[in-house]
């Protein structure tokens, strides 16, 4: 899981580069978001003591992935490559997940053996790892999936750009959503679904300026898209 992680630091802290919509605006700010990845990525494996083969796949991976994932965000790509894209890096983050580094997992699983807390003192550093890079990608890259998504399945521009809210809304919904299942708390995870819909219902109506069917079908996909990256997150826990 340790490789795996890395990758998730390396690939969410790249987007995070962008700010929460996690979208390049410019080849230069796709250039500088593959920098902090590989940067990411290298004190990931050197932090946890990573030597030989698997170490190396591990380089080499955030170095493609984030590349690839960067570049044909800025380019003339289609909606539909970029989701390939992201199918070929979910592909090799499945593949890492069976990579596991060598050694005492370097000066992170010392920092965390150190801590005062029993709590994180008695968890793996492989999971505590793992929890952090899911959480990095659940903010600006998973803001991004769904944007990539939407323009799929949108045609033509966004029904409406005054309901923003999403990209603060989204993040925080899908940390809840992980955190929640994985500490064994479903149904108040579902709960937290629930409350999101019907709180955002009023707002949906109140705009009598925009087409309101368009609006709630441009809202209800993205929010299923978000709540399915999040619920596909927890599955590393399980």
């Amino acid at each position: 899981m340790t490789a795996l992680a890395i990758v998730l630091l390396a690939i969410g802290f790249g987007d995070l580069s962008h700010g929460l919509a996690g979208m390049p605006s410019s080849r230069n700010r796709a250039l500088l978001a593959i920098g902090v990845s590989l940067v990411v990525g290298v004190v990931g494996v050197l932090g946890n003591d990573g030597r030989g083969q698997d170490a190396v796949v591990t380089i080499v991976v955030v170095a493609i992935v984030a590349s690839a994932w960067q570049l044909v965000r800025v380019g003339f790509a289609s909606p539909q490559l970029q989701l390939a894209t992201l199918g070929g890096g979910i592909c090799a983050a499945a593949v890492l997940s069976t990579l596991h580094f060598s050694g005492h997992n370097g000066l992170w699983g010392d920092f965390l053996e150190e801590s005062r807390i029993d709590l994180i003192r008695e968890t793996r550093a492989a999971e505590v790892l793992l929890i952090l890079g899911v959480g990095v990608v659940m903010v600006a890259t998973a803001n991004a999936i769904v944007r990539v998504v939407l323009d799929v399945v949108i045609d033509g521009d966004p029904p409406t750009t005054r309901i923003r809210g999403g990209r603060v809304i989204g993040p925080l919904e899908r940390l809840l959503i992980v955190g929640l299942v994985v500490a064994g708390q479903p149904t108040t995870a579902a709960l937290v679904v629930t409350a999101k819909s019907l709180l955002r219902y009023p707002e949906l109506r109140s705009h009598d300026d925009v087409d309101v069917h368009a609006v709630t079908e441009y809202v209800l996909i993205g929010s299923l898209m978000s709540w399915s990256i999040a619920l596909a997150a927890t599955i590393p826990f399980a």
